[in-house]
């Protein structure tokens, strides 16, 4: 079962099991951090979803040097409001990002 957290203002994911939906009108920063930091444990396959309901720019980032956040053409910003992205675990502190992705 995934935990929906609303969110409107900067925030870094804590459970591997998590639907983020940013309602937000500026420009915010979601940050994706060590394995570690996870309230749950976040394994190989472990998802999770982003979905930006607001106007303003949803960017997803790594939270520390130590974890990878890959995406084609390292582009981290959800290209636009009602549209999607999900970071899917490969390895240790390594995501993928993949989904309607811009600049």
């Amino acid at each position: 079962e995934k935990l929906a957290n609303t969110i409107n203002s900067n925030y870094i994911v804590r459970s591997s099991q998590s639907v983020i939906i940013a309602n937000n009108s500026n420009t915010i920063t979601i940050s994706i951090p060590d394995d570690n930091m996870f309230f749950l444990s976040a394994n190989v396959g472990t998802t999770i979803e982003f979905y930006q309901y607001g106007s303003g720019d949803t960017k997803i980032i790594a939270n520390d040097v130590a974890v990878t956040v890959n995406s084609s053409n390292n582009w981290a910003n959800i290209a636009g409001q009602y549209l999607t992205a999900t970071a899917v675990k490969v390895q240790a502190n390594t995501w993928m990002l993949t989904g309607d992705l811009k600049v």
